[in-house]
């Protein structure tokens, strides 16, 4: 039944005592807006308990029948995006503080710079001729004589 439908003459009915919050709704089977509690957001008994499922840091608590939520903040080099269906979070990676790479010896250098863009520090290879053996182990390259004297 639509309320602006003509002759609009609507039924009214109490169904048991009237009390605090509740809100008029209309009932097919009775065929009258009755009084009815009230089970939205707002009002009845409401919200009174916020779970974190998750393992993470919670994004809201209940206060009353209340649901906060905490803001979420970008700090440096991070953006927060509202795309209309979800937060969309971009870190802009970059190479603060590294513009290159310094050779300590007195031979050639192995470390010969950052990449183009600079989020990529770049090493020369090393590679043996005839005779000679090279290996890697943690931290150290060793370079054997494999040639017979």
């Amino acid at each position: 039944m639509s309320i602006n439908a003509q002759p609009f003459s609507p039924t009214f009915k109490l169904v048991g005592n009237l009390s605090d919050s509740q809100i008029l709704v209309y009932d097919a089977s009775e065929n009258a807006f009755v009084n009815a509690t009230n089970t939205g957001a707002s009002g009845g008994a409401g919200l009174t308990t916020v779970s974190n499922i998750g393992t993470g840091v919670g994004l809201g608590q209940a206060t009353g029948t209340a649901l906060e939520l905490k803001s979420l903040v970008a700090g440096t080099n991070l953006t927060i995006t509202d795309n209309g269906q979800a937060l969309v979070f971009d870190v802009a990676a970059s190479a603060a503080g590294l513009s290159s790479g310094t050779n300590l010896g007195t031979g050639l250098g192995i470390i010969k710079g950052n990449s183009i863009s600079g989020d990529v520090l770049e090493a020369k290879s090393i590679s043996v001729g005839s005779g000679l053996a090279i290996a890697e182990a943690n931290d150290t390259l060793t370079i054997t004589l494999t040639a017979s004297l």
